[in-house]
């Protein structure tokens, strides 16, 4: 055989690699990707991309009728198996997985009927647990939230959902979870809102952490795991809760 094929042969078998490596397909393909672009800003593109395909579904579904109740929210809401778990017609998901407080603002209305039948907020859930936020910021954050939710749709019922435990927290990270979910317990008492806790629920083991069995991963929930969500928000939602009546 000539060199020359041997070349050619190399050549193709080289670029087969590394374009199997850049899809995954074979070992290597983080490394080559972080040749081009370093993993952080891959990360951030891929969930700027997701949220945009969010915010385009939610625009094509244009829910212009009925009073479903809004569930708004990071990972937890988006993989909230909502068609499952509440009465036909009575619930809609809006949630965008890695969206921080600031994010959810700002995007509020799209693709929300005139005239919800509640609001349900799972809120600086990422500005707590990546974001580092301190109690008073999260209340702050939480605050203006409040407030252009009440702005947009005045004469809606509000429900808070508690942020969730983690699997495996220490006992420092419990703790901040505790001062977090106080901080937004106690902004909902003061605008006289229900805030749904799930410390007392069996998703919660006696250490504050999340239970592994009611989970697929450290931060989110199976399917039992949200049965057990559900319960707590028909049993915590107030006026919301009559709402997800059918």
């Amino acid at each position: 055989m000539s060199l020359g094929r041997i070349a050619l042969i190399l050549t193709f078998a080289g670029a087969s690699y590394l374009g199997l490596a850049w899809g995954g397909w074979v070992p290597g393909g983080w490394r080559l990707q972080n040749l081009f672009e370093p993993h952080h800003q891959r990360e951030v593109r891929r969930r700027e991309e997701h949220g945009a395909a969010r915010l385009a579904s939610f625009r094509a579904e244009n829910p212009i009728g009925g009073h479903p109740v809004v569930f708004f929210g990071s990972s937890m809401i988006e993989r909230m198996p909502l068609d499952f778990l509440a009465p036909t017609g009575t619930a809609l998901n809006r949630g965008v997985a890695f969206e921080a407080g600031a994010d959810l603002l700002g995007r509020l209305g799209v693709g929300v009927p005139p005239e919800p039948g509640g609001i349900v907020l799972y809120m600086t859930s990422i500005d707590h647990r990546f974001g580092g936020a301190s109690s008073g910021e999260i209340a702050g954050l939480g605050a203006r939230i409040l407030d252009r939710v009440g702005q947009l749709w005045p004469h809606t019922p509000i429900a808070v959902l508690a942020l969730l435990p983690e699997v495996g927290l220490d006992p420092s990270r419990v703790e901040a979870l505790k001062t977090a979910n106080g901080a937004l317990e106690a902004l909902c008492g003061v605008r006289k809102l229900p805030f749904i806790g799930v410390s007392n629920s069996p998703l919660t083991l006696a250490d504050g952490s999340l239970d592994p069995a009611l989970s697929i991963d450290a931060l989110h929930l199976n399917s039992a795991g949200y049965e057990h969500l559900w319960r707590a928000i028909l049993l915590g939602g107030g006026p919301v809760t009559r709402a997800l009546q059918p």
